[in-house]
């Protein structure tokens, strides 16, 4: 395993570029921190966390950009969140109410930043990873339907689901990010023969293309400003976080972690936050 491991290493280290700027600790309350991002505006940031909770509960705080005193918090949200595109809501996800059977599934809610006012806007819905459309009409999603993980958008308008890519028995779709430039395209994490692969995809032909090289697990993708999109993979054994550009060329290592590094997520300094494993947790 050791001579494997060491042959991983060698053989990507040859290959990566590495920009491994200086690490700082923003919040390590908890044994899960996980998911942080910030708003478009670049006013508010916010991440789950489990802080005092031993078991696998989180919440959502948010606050501030940069602070981390007076956070505002959001029992029992978990799995993902995202901003709306003016900045005013945040959308996440909950399953607190059961259905009339006694099932609780993953629903998505809103939470006005301004009134604190929560709204429940879907009710069985088996959501799994969430994205705010740019133009505000909608929540793009991962979503549990007919036995397989499709890609599917909600209307905020209407409280309906349209499919825009159709899942696959055994190649679930995992997570996914908006070209922040075309809002046509996105980024997607896909198990393909039982490893996370991330593909480019076109919401006009829904055409998959693979851009990470997918011999190791490739995860969490963040489509940034700069044209990158950034992610997290463990080639040489551990998962640290890396870019690449959308036709699969200049692979980047962006950290050095000795016990992961998760999530990756651009903020207005054009630095990346992301969720860092350690004895202590995340």
């Amino acid at each position: 395993y050791r001579e494997w491991t060491d042959s991983l290493k060698s053989f990507y280290s040859d290959q990566v570029s590495s920009v491994l700027p200086e690490l700082k600790a923003v919040w390590n309350r908890g044994r899960y921190n996980l998911l942080p991002q910030v708003s478009p505006d670049g006013k508010i940031w916010g991440w789950l966390t489990s802080e005092k909770d031993d078991g696998s509960r989180t919440d959502l705080l948010f606050g501030a950009f940069g602070q981390t005193t007076k956070l505002k918090r959001i029992p029992y949200a978990h799995s993902s969140f995202c901003f709306s595109s003016d900045s005013k809501e945040i959308f996440y996800i909950k399953s607190r109410s059961p259905d009339r059977n006694g099932s609780f599934y993953n629903d998505i809610y809103s939470y006005n930043i301004d009134s604190g006012r929560e709204k429940r806007l879907t009710k069985g819905a088996r959501v799994y990873s969430i994205s705010a459309l740019p133009d505000g009409k909608g929540i793009a999603c991962v979503r549990y339907s007919n036995s397989v993980f499709s890609l599917d958008i909600f209307d905020l308008s209407s409280g309906e689901f349209r499919n825009i890519s159709a899942g696959i028995s055994g190649e679930p779709f995992m997570h996914f990010t908006i070209n922040p430039s075309d809002p046509s395209m996105l980024a997607v994490s896909k198990i393909v023969n039982g490893k996370s692969r991330i593909f480019r995809m076109s919401l006009g032909n829904k055409e998959l293309f693979a851009v990470t090289p997918g011999v190791a697990q490739e995860e969490s993708p963040y489509w940034a400003e700069d044209g990158r999109i950034y992610f997290s993979a463990d080639f040489d054994g551990i998962f640290q976080i890396y870019s690449i550009l959308p036709d699969g060329t200049g692979l980047l290592r962006h950290s050095k972690s000795t016990g992961g590094a998760f999530s990756p997520f651009g903020t207005p300094e054009k630095q990346i936050i992301f969720s860092n494993y350690s004895a202590s947790g995340f």
